[in-house]
């Protein structure tokens, strides 16, 4: 454009901006005008307007090339006059309408009056009164979810109680069946499948198994003594012709054989030379039968096992036993409960699901290599390797096979390195196994199978050995070969019956219901976790007793049934055993993102350790949903309160630093900061040194779940216990890598 003399204004004609680069432009404006950004803002509103006046040719054609490129509309016009280079338009304030949103009161605000805080017509607080609308919406979106997780949980009653009928009518037929057929009538009550002595013996016909009947005619003639380590002959024999003949599936072959296993009254014990009867419910002693514990075989004692992430068997302690502290033996049991809160924090529920959101993320912001880190860290075992192969899964979908197949190494290599007992190491190929069957990799499924059954075939001790067979028949009928299955499902059963004592037999259940429920005979689980409540007096030990109805109740919750879980944590006699199964139970209905049923849950327990423990971790669950964040207020004021009623210094610290743990991962930094110096404060302050260095473990590993692993260290110095002293060093080793995974 040339000189010539003409004059022009520049005309704004507004912009198509939004959100920040909106923003840049009206502080650019605004700069240029030398007005404030707020006028900048309203003078890019107006349309036609002119901005400038009398520019010439060459700074006009500047300015508009210079606004255009930040998105501002403008042209140039001729004027007339020559004077003025730079005009702006008076630009009025528009007035403010507020609306009253009680009554509807209309209030006009002028120019730069400040804005009414109340009504003019009914005086309310125009903050007081959103406030109270918004507290109200919140309670209204609180009540819905509340009756939303009510309906579901009563729905899934409904059907857990169709699914019997059904499986109670299908028996019906059977027998109609059967009858009509001219077979012999299977018995529902174990009195009947024991005694029947001719329904055995034309079922034995059938199936060619008159040898069996001959055994037991002359069992109960007295020719021949019962073998005192074998329970339900009779049972058992029908159990397993049932099992070949493919009459039943394999979950009601299990009820039969399991409910002959489990009855005290099958199990009686035949009289020893020169004495009286034994007890029914206690295996004899002696030469080749072991004493009945209540031991799980192969499990470790507590703070024995060195390896982060593996838990050992920590009950309450009976006051006098090696190790126990000094109360009373109707006090409370404060090493106990120390024990059992270490041999926890080794399984904890919490710190998983928080590896598990971590795990999430990292994979979403494409961060794999520190994903597959964290993965090796989730202390369940089956939760590790399950979310391991889902991950490399999703990693080979999104084309990144390198990284799958790397990760399926080292979850390969983690499972070589899992102990042999209870079948963990088979239940780790398994898993695998059924991944790769589902990714369409079936030879990489075979061979884990065949893994699996040679680790199983090492196996000794029959109830690792019942643990592997139910695993490995669950994994057959995943990959469709049913009539391999069956047999694995009855070479657990036989395992099973060989298990020498009551009290073992007992814990055996849980594994061997978890087979079958993976297997999708989950109603058939959850009747042999009933059978096992049932016969719980066949333990003699208390505190075999209360650890196999801790597990019963765990399994009970994680297949989905709630009432049997509560059925078999109230048969705990215990108040603080019973109430550390309730906790387990609250933070498995946690993890399964069921928080009325936790909540409901939590209100049942009794000790205030628990109650505080509890509080802390239903809060932090309210604290991550919007929709119940004014209810973790109240969680955490009970848990507080239940703090209050605790006497011990011990037991004070122990709690105090869990629930200091919760409030950082919640992100209240400065009341974790004063739950770690009180926790400390107490555990300085124990006067026995047992307990003194168990709460400072336990502070120590509370502060290393909160990744604080610089103040966890320090506490190692404090702890007398070479032995515990050690075990805390690998575990914070262990989460010291996680916490690297993590990025802290």
């Amino acid at each position: 454009m040339t000189t010539n003399g003409t004059r022009y204004d520049l005309v704004l004609f507004g912009s198509d901006l939004q959100g920040e680069e909106r923003a840049q432009a009206v502080s650019r404006l605004a700069q240029w005008m030398k007005v404030a950004p707020e006028q900048g803002a309203q003078i890019l509103e107006q349309r036609g307007l002119v901005i400038a006046r009398g520019l010439d040719a060459d700074t006009g054609a500047e300015t508009q090339r210079k606004l255009l490129a930040i998105g501002i509309r403008c042209n140039l016009r001729p004027c007339n006059t020559s004077g003025l280079t730079l005009e702006l338009a008076a630009v009025e304030k528009p007035a403010t309408v507020i609306t009253c949103p009680a009554c509807g009161h209309v209030h006009q605000v002028k120019g730069d009056q400040p804005a009414p805080t109340t009504c003019e017509q009914c005086e309310i607080v125009f903050a007081k009164y959103e406030n109270l609308a918004k507290e109200k919406k919140e309670r209204e979106q609180i009540r819905q979810t509340l009756l939303y997780e009510q309906q579901r949980s009563l729905e899934r009653d409904q059907r857990e109680q169709e699914e019997r009928l059904a499986q109670q009518r299908r028996r019906q037929l059977e027998d109609e069946i059967r009858k009509q057929l001219g077979l012999p009538r299977l018995m529902a009550s174990r009195t009947g499948l024991i005694s029947s002595a001719a329904g055995i013996y034309l079922l034995g016909l059938s199936m060619g198994a008159g040898g069996l009947f001959a055994y037991n005619l002359l069992s109960g003639s007295g020719t021949i003594a019962p073998d005192p380590n074998r329970v339900g002959v009779g049972a058992l024999a029908m159990g397993q012709a049932a099992a070949e003949s493919g009459v039943f599936d394999p979950g009601m072959v299990a009820e039969m054989q399991v409910s002959a296993l489990l009855d005290p009254a099958a199990g009686a014990v035949a009289a020893e030379p020169g004495g009286a009867a034994t007890d029914p419910g206690v295996a004899a002693t002696g030469p080749g039968v072991p004493a009945d514990t209540g031991a799980i075989p192969g499990a470790a004692g507590p703070l024995l096992d060195a390896s982060f992430g593996q838990s050992g068997a920590a009950g309450p302690r009976q006051p006098g036993a090696a190790g126990a502290g000094t109360a009373a033996p109707d006090g409370p049991d404060t090493l106990g409960f120390l024990d059992s809160r270490l041999a926890d924090l080794k399984k904890d529920t919490e710190w998983d699901l928080y590896l598990l959101d971590r795990i999430g993320a990292l994979h979403e912001r494409g961060a794999a290599p520190q994903a597959m880190a964290l993965v090796e860290h989730l202390q369940d075992p089956e939760l590790r390797f399950d979310r391991g192969a889902r991950l490399a899964d999703d990693l080979g979908r999104e084309g990144r096979s390198a990284d799958a197949e790397n990760l399926y190494l080292r979850l390969g290599a983690a499972a070589d390195q899992q102990p042999d007992q209870a079948g963990a190491r088979v239940a780790a190929y398994a898993t695998l196994a059924r991944h790769r069957h589902r990714a369409g990799r079936p030879l990489e499924a075979a061979a884990l199978l065949q893994q699996a059954m040679t680790m199983a075939a090492t196996l000794t001790a029959p109830a690792d050995q019942a643990a592997a067979e139910s695993e490995i028949a669950a994994l057959l009928t995943d990959l469709g070969r049913p009539a391999e299955a069956r047999a694995h499902f009855q070479a657990a059963l036989g395992a099973l019956g060989r298990i020498p004592t009551p009290a073992a037999r007992l814990s055996a259940i849980p594994p061997l219901a978890q087979g079958y429920a993976k297997a999708g005979y989950r109603a058939s689980a959850l009747n042999l976790l009933d059978e096992a409540t049932h016969n719980i007096a066949a333990a003699k030990d208390a505190q075999a007793r209360e650890r196999i109805l801790g597990a019963l109740a765990h399994t009970s919750a994680q297949l989905g049934d709630r009432q049997g879980a509560m059925g078999a944590a109230a048969r705990i006699a215990d108040p603080a055993g019973k109430d550390r199964a309730l906790y387990r139970l609250v933070a498995t209905e946690l993890a399964a993102g069921r928080l009325a049923d936790a909540v409901a849950l939590a209100e049942g327990l009794h000790t205030p350790a628990y109650q505080a423990l509890a509080g802390g971790l239903v809060g932090l669950r309210q604290t991550a949903l919007p929709a119940y964040r004014p209810l973790a207020t109240q969680s955490a004021e009970r848990a507080a309160a239940a703090v209050a009623l605790l006497t011990n210094p011990a037991e004070q610290a122990a709690v105090t630093a869990e629930l200091a743990r919760f409030a950082a991962r919640g992100g209240d930094s400065a009341a974790a900061d004063r739950g770690f110096a009180q926790a400390l404060r107490l555990a300085a302050s124990v006067p026995s040194l047992p307990e003194r260095d168990r709460a400072l473990a336990i502070l120590a590993t509370n502060e290393a779940l909160a990744l604080r692993l610089a103040d966890a260290r320090s506490r190692l110095p404090q702890i007398a216990d070479t032995q515990l002293r050690f075990a805390l060093t690998n575990d914070l080793a262990g989460l010291g890598d996680a916490a690297k995974a993590v990025g802290q």
